[in-house]
């Protein structure tokens, strides 16, 4: 209002320009609140520069207009500005033309324009040697050469991550990161391997090793030059992991695990401890059908042989007890003389390495049988269930509809015995008809919340 009063008549033309220029900050330039302030403020500082193109606060305010696209991300706007600013010369105005370098730099930097950040910031350091943030802007070229570096890592380009880095530990031995970027070589190398080892079209063991030993080289010249590093640490311990899950050499990974030391020393023991320990799991994959050989699935490590003993299981009596057709692992079967029993030696069975081998269980036709496998401290149990029939059960509050069908043939399964509990008690004993149906209605359906259902016929 006072610029469009009679008093801007009467005021210096130096006042005139300074409330034109002060006029976009009304708008929150260079950082505004909104879009709407953005482009208000912006179109006050071209105003201003329309009017004054000479004046001493011109190249701040063009400063001003780049900063100001800079807080809304609009870096290619604040670039073109930045270097029509450098271009024209702020004149008695040295600091502004400074800080355009610095946030050049800094634009490029944030767009991960790498090289042209380095470049914009190196024409600071020459052109303004004395400048208080002449330091600042040294450690951002040399954050910037790194960051190049990584962000080829990040890509996956690990040539040209490698040649930077190298170059950058030559210029700068003794930065910070010097031992991060040993621990990233070596994290490249392990990448490689895996993808040598997973791309069934470059699949190569010989490669997969050469990238995995070139890891491990890494990782030592890591932990002999930075011993007492967060990154040595990780380094020791990804060397162990290196050995025993990549190079399968695992008393060699056991000794390396024992040499880490640091933030990484308690993962190294859990795999130790892994190693060492004597393990056994035991599972049942599927039902057998009758003309299947049945097998089970046992996994062992720091075992050389393990006892299986089987007991067969009468699963009708099992289900009029327990209301159950599960549970048979935990059944206390310790005092009961097996129907069966014999050794298995693990087949090339080596120290710390893990086993998994599928183990025939000789069953004589159909039925259920606990089958414990244990050594001298372990032991696991599971259930083999060998059946030609398979049941689909559907229920309402009023009726139960069941149909039976022998897997083998492929066809209804008639005659099979169905017992239905309430999870108490078996309150029904049917027979399926000669379509494998079993259809009824049961008063105790209105009230049941855990419907149980077993089907048994000829042992299936």
């Amino acid at each position: 209002d006072f610029l469009r009063s009679p008093l801007a008549g009467k005021a210096k033309p130096d006042r005139i320009a300074q409330i034109t220029y002060e006029l976009a900050h009304t708008f929150g330039v260079p950082q505004p609140p909104s879009e709407t302030a953005m482009q208000r403020g912006v179109a006050a500082l071209e105003a201003f520069l329309k009017k004054f193109p000479q004046h001493k606060l011109a190249a701040k305010a063009q400063l001003e207009i780049a900063q100001t696209y800079i807080h809304f991300g609009r870096y290619d706007q604040a670039i073109e500005r930045l270097k029509q600013l450098i271009g024209q010369g702020g004149g008695e105005d040295e600091e502004s033309i400074a800080q355009a370098r610095r946030v050049l730099g800094a634009s490029y930097y944030a767009q991960k324009k790498f090289t042209e950040a380095i470049a914009a910031w190196k024409e600071f350091l020459e052109e303004h040697p004395s400048h208080s943030g002449w330091s600042d802007v040294q450690r951002q070229v040399i954050g910037a050469e790194f960051q190049r570096a990584e962000e080829a890592r990040i890509e996956k380009d690990y040539a040209t991550a490698r040649k930077l880095w190298s170059t950058f530990l030559n210029k700068y031995p003794l930065d910070e990161r010097a031992a991060l970027i040993l621990l990233r070589f070596g994290q490249m190398n392990l990448d490689e391997g895996i993808t040598w080892k997973e791309d069934e079209e470059k699949k190569s063991k010989e490669e997969c090793e050469k990238h995995f030993e070139a890891a491990i080289a890494d990782w030592k010249r890591l932990t002999q030059k930075y011993p007492n590093t967060a990154q040595a640490s990780q380094a020791a311990y990804l060397i162990g992991v290196t050995l025993e899950d990549h190079l399968q050499r695992l008393s060699e990974a056991l000794e390396a695990y024992k040499k880490v030391a640091g933030n990484y020393q308690n993962n190294a023991k859990l795999r130790i401890n892994n190693l060492t320990a004597k393990q056994l799991e035991v599972l049942t994959e599927r039902k057998f059908l009758s003309n299947e050989k049945p097998e089970i699935v046992v996994t062992s490590r720091n075992l050389e042989k393990v006892t299986i003993k089987m007991y067969r299981i009468d699963m009708a009596d099992y289900f009029r007890k327990m209301h159950l057709a599960t549970g048979v692992e935990t059944l206390d079967i310790a005092l009961i003389d097996p129907d069966k029993t014999w050794e298995y030696e693990i087949e090339g069975y080596e120290k710390y390495r893990r086993f998994t081998n599928k183990i025939p269980i000789p069953q004589n036709g159909p039925g259920v049988t606990a089958v414990t496998v244990s050594s001298e401290k372990q032991e696991a149990t599971t259930m083999l269930i060998v059946s030609d029939i398979d049941i689909i059960v559907k229920t309402s509050r009023n009726e139960l509809f069941l149909f039976a069908e022998n897997m083998r043939t492929q066809k209804p399964a008639a005659g099979v015995s169905v017992l239905v509990s309430d999870g108490e008690k078996v309150f029904a004993e049917e027979i399926t008809g000669d379509d494998g149906v079993l259809q009824k209605s049961y008063e105790q359906l209105k009230t049941a919340n855990d419907l149980r259902v077993f089907a048994i016929h000829e042992g299936h």
